[in-house]
């Protein structure tokens, strides 16, 4: 999560959407899942909403005592009555069990305890939400109440859940949530709003005056705005663009429809966040749609559809390498894509335009030079974000480079298929790609996930006829690169050759029908080093801190 109009033919405001898409389907997945049937009430006015309805939980293999809750300390008043089975149905007397940050956690345990191989059906009842806390606040300007960040509904083990949302607001308001959009348009003139979502996510509800932009098409895309602005086409265009490079690069788009949605700037900040990714859509504040649409901000936070919801991390090695890393890989995906190599070099170099400058290659070298650089293996929590975010996803694009592009596609396709919704390991993703590879890449892992820093390469040349001779040199520890080396003659002819770089001293020759007046060293900065340009740069200033 990041810290921070002419209309088409085709595109037109509306107050209510028009039908939604079929969702993909998940159906196996979704059976192993809890099942939620909500009826959600909102008070923006009153800064409040109460819950009720039904949580379906699959059975399980050994009969349990008790089943634990989880439930955001700004909520009060949780009421638990066992429905299903039979033996165990009755209210419960909660108690309260660990409080973990924002949550507290209550356990519901019956008079007898609920049996293997059944599921079991809770009936929930709570109500809160006067106080605003991470990704959440309920006010006339707008409201938001993101799941993952603070649980405003009771959730059951880790939170991920299936279900139905029926969300009823006061007139003249609209509704966005998880899934795809029920009901009919009358329902919703009278403010109540129905979700269903077949895939599993942590529910997240948005409600406002909003104005919505929607394009019909594979994956509908919608953008639901507090306020008009002309260059709405430009973001839902580029988001269509976005979810089709990221569909090809990481796999089937997860979702049945796609959204960007406007928060409150004030409210926003107050919650801690500018920018959230959420299954299925993204909550941004206003200063960011009040510019023009950044293939690499957005295409970052589109990614985290894939890297962050559908696949999740466990443990703690390779956590932001599998999270904000893959998405900034995305990211890099789509400039390179959709505005050519060069837009993606410049990326790689000194960052995107509009985007955070220290997401970059020369961001991270300013870590490094200020002492405070890591393993991208194990990246702790208070370490720079431009670890994953400058390094990391530079990495990823060398790795996609060693085994080849179109392989590397076909790896994250078959990952993300095989373990949608699940959490993985880092060795488990590392011994995929290798699989996936045909070879051994102990050695690119040793070097670029367990080494800090990067490689720091000399090179000599001359000229002998039509000739060129070299010499790459490199300090320990030694990296293993393949490196493009370019000669250029007076008029700009160039000749390029792919030297295997391994140990102290590599020597190189490359046949040029020229005179040459420069040699160059990796002229499109494919693999992230130091460079004399850029050791000059990090001496100028300390990096922020940009955590």
């Amino acid at each position: 999560m990041k810290k921070r109009i002419s209309l088409l033919a085709c595109l037109f405001f509306v107050s209510a959407q028009s039908p939604a898409q079929p969702e993909p389907q998940h159906s196996a997945i979704a059976d192993a899942f809890p099942r939620y049937e909500l009826e959600i009430k909102l008070d923006p006015d009153r800064h409040s909403l109460e819950g009720r309805g039904d949580l379906r939980i699959p059975a399980s293999n050994e009969p349990r005592d008790f089943i634990r809750l989880g439930l955001g300390k700004n909520m009060r008043d949780l009421v638990v009555e066992v429905m299903e089975p039979e033996e165990c149905a009755g209210a419960i007397a909660l108690k309260q069990g660990f409080a973990l940050g924002n949550t507290n956690e209550w356990i519901v345990r019956p008079a007898k305890p609920f049996p293997a191989g059944r599921p079991a059906r809770l009936r929930l009842a709570w109500r809160g939400g006067e106080k605003s806390s991470f990704v959440f606040y309920l006010g006339p300007e707008g409201s938001f109440a993101s799941g993952i960040n603070t649980p405003w509904y009771p959730m059951f083990n880790d939170g991920l859940a299936v279900g139905a949302l029926r969300i009823t607001v006061p007139e003249g308001l609209t509704v966005h949530a998880n899934g795809l959009q029920r009901g009919t348009p009358e329902e919703r003139a009278r403010g109540v709003f129905r979700y269903e979502s077949a895939s599993p996510s942590f529910f997240t509800v948005v409600a406002g005056k909003y104005t919505v932009a929607r394009r019909e098409g594979a994956i509908p895309v919608s953008v639901y705005l507090l306020k008009p602005r002309a260059g709405v086409d430009e973001y839902v265009e580029g988001c269509r663009k976005s979810i089709e490079v990221l569909s090809n690069e990481l796999g089937p788009y997860p979702s049945g429809e796609f959204a960007i949605v406007e928060t409150p700037d004030a409210q926003s900040q107050a919650a801690g966040f500018t920018g959230a990714s959420v299954t299925s859509f993204i909550m941004v504040t206003g200063e960011f749609l009040d510019k023009r649409f950044n293939f690499a901000y957005y295409g970052h936070e589109i990614a985290h559809q894939w890297w962050g919801n559908l696949i999740r991390h466990t443990g703690s090695r390779g956590r932001m390498m599998l999270d904000e890393a893959m998405a900034q890989y995305g990211s890099l995906r789509v400039v390179e894509t959709l505005e050519g190599a060069a837009a993606a070099e410049r990326y790689r170099r000194t960052g995107y335009p509009g985007y955070i400058d220290a997401q970059s290659g020369l961001g991270y070298l300013k870590v490094v030079a200020a002492g405070r650089d890591f393993p991208l293996s194990n990246i702790p929590n208070n370490a720079s974000r431009s670890l994953a975010d400058g390094k990391g996803f530079q990495v990823w694009d060398m790795l996609s480079r060693t085994v080849g592009r179109d392989n590397f596609r076909r790896i994250l396709h078959d990952f993300t298929e095989r373990h949608a919704y699940q959490r993985v390991t880092w060795d488990e993703f590392l011994q995929a790609v290798e699989r996936g590879a045909g070879r051994k890449l102990q050695w690119f892992y040793d070097q670029w996930f367990e080494r800090a820093g990067v490689p720091e390469w000399q090179l000599n040349w001359r000229q002998e006829g039509e000739t060129v001779r070299g010499q790459i040199t490199q300090s320990q520890p030694y990296y293993r690169a393949a490196l493009e080396v370019q000669a250029e003659s007076g008029d700009g002819r160039k000749q390029s050759l792919m030297v295997e770089v391994d140990g102290a001293k590599t020597e190189f020759t490359m046949p040029v029908k020229f005179v040459t007046q420069t040699v160059a060293l990796d002229p499109h900065f494919q693999v992230l080093r130091w460079t004399p340009e850029y050791r000059a740069a990090v001496s100028e200033r300390t990096p922020s801190n940009d955590k």
